[in-house]
């Protein structure tokens, strides 16, 4: 669930109002997590990285994510950990596009 969806909900009169994540401290609803600042850098990075990130068969293509590294400023004493979390990102969206094919499957 995004607020997007969440308006789309508002507006049609099944939700009371509220003005997005951004402007409370926790959703009301329970299903838009709030990023910290740090997270906040990191989505702003990986989304820059996120076009070049899967070469044509699937795969994680590293070079993606150096080369933004490169281009953006991380520091290198930053990069291992920020490398780490572009993985976990890249394996938790894979992982919701296998199970949302498989669910298409199923129907």
């Amino acid at each position: 669930m995004t607020c997007e969806k969440c308006f789309d909900e508002q507006a049609g009169g099944y939700r009371p109002p509220c003005d997005g994540i951004e402007s409370v401290d926790e959703c009301p609803y329970g299903e838009v997590p709030k990023l910290s600042d740090e997270n906040k850098k990191f989505w702003w990075l990986f989304e820059r990285i996120q076009p070049g990130l899967y070469d044509g068969f699937g795969g994680i293509n590293y070079a993606a994510i150096t080369e933004a590294f490169r281009i953006y400023g991380v520091p290198a004493s930053q990069r291992p950990v920020v490398f780490e979390r572009c993985l976990l990102a890249a394996a938790a969206i894979k992982e919701v596009k296998e199970q949302k094919e498989t669910d298409g499957q199923a129907a």
